[in-house]
């Protein structure tokens, strides 16, 4: 009979025990949970970034959890002029790019940030895949132009460079509005 009640005993005691283990904050199990149970959050920084055929100053700005705000000025790629032809029997519609002082202005949202962090891939400088609209003013000729560009991109770096790759539908605005695909490709330095 004592073995009984020893065994009933040990038997209702042990959540309790486990309990209490369970809220001991020197527990290293509970100190991983908490380290990667936190959100993962975009970070701040200035970047100095070369496009294909351009080259800018940048500031990104970390917004609230997966957002941020990045700020760029210098010598970008951009439509430059567009011209259109037609000789009675065949069209053509000529597009040409360089480079052209300018600024954009670019709001982020880096969707699977949280998901590469609880992961343990590497999260430095933003290093995620992200949705965004890039909006560009830029000079051509004397006259102001815009461009609207929503992206999709993927960024990846390490803990002072970075690449980009991103691609989507561009609006330019100029003397005729024309709507082209964007491919580009940025690879940065931060500090």
């Amino acid at each position: 009979m004592k073995r009984i009640i020893w065994l009933i005993a040990l038997i209702l005691s042990a959540p309790m025990a486990m309990g209490q283990d369970l809220l001991d904050f020197n527990n290293p199990a509970i100190l991983e949970v908490e380290e990667y149970g936190r959100p993962a959050e975009v970070t701040s920084g200035h970047a100095v970034s070369l496009s294909v055929l351009g080259l800018e100053y940048s500031y990104e700005w970390a917004l609230k959890g997966s957002w941020s705000l990045i700020l760029r000025a210098g010598v970008p790629s951009v439509l430059v002029d567009s011209s259109s032809s037609y000789d009675g029997t065949s069209s053509s519609l000529n597009f040409n790019f360089g480079p052209r002082p300018g600024l954009s202005l670019e709001p982020r949202y880096y969707h699977n940030l949280q998901k590469r962090y609880l992961a343990g891939k590497k999260t430095a400088n933003n290093s995620a895949n992200y949705f965004s609209v890039l909006t560009k003013a830029y000079t051509s000729v004397g006259a102001l132009n815009l461009s609207l560009i929503p992206t999709y991109g993927i960024r990846r770096g390490g803990d002072h460079w970075f690449q980009e790759y991103s691609f989507g539908v561009a609006l330019h605005t100029r003397s005729v509005a024309a709507l082209l695909p964007h491919l580009g490709f940025r690879f940065g330095y931060t500090f």
